[in-house]
């Protein structure tokens, strides 16, 4: 009989590279980890698999712990999530420059880059 495995196994196994090393920075959540680089990875799967396709990204956010009793004035000095969006945009603006979305997007993401 084949022994039970953790149903999360699967995701832990894709935290970490080569070395036992995690793939990025820890989120709040067990099983997330912050990887910009991850997003000029998948556009550029995307480009060579499909494509090229037209691609509308939503969402893209960083959990958060829950603390309702930190100061206002320390919730906004939120340096985490600010470099993650500047990391994951950035990882953006790579992507737009391998081809992989069009390029009216560029100027979009170089103005909230300040680039």
């Amino acid at each position: 009989m084949k022994p039970i495995t953790h149903f999360l196994s699967p995701i832990f196994s894709l935290s970490y590279g080569k070395g036992g090393k995690p793939i990025g920075d820890k989120a709040n959540a067990i099983w997330l980890y912050i990887v910009p680089r991850g997003m000029r990875s998948l556009m550029n799967y995307i480009k060579d698999r499909y494509g090229n396709p037209p691609i509308v990204i939503t969402e893209n956010g960083m959990d958060d712990g829950n603390y309702p009793f930190l100061p206002i004035k320390d919730t906004l000095k939120d340096e985490k999530r600010i470099k993650y969006h500047h990391d994951y945009l950035q990882s953006l603006l790579e992507a737009i420059t391998d081809a992989c979305l069009f390029f009216h997007l560029l100027s979009v993401v170089m103005m909230m880059l300040n680039v």
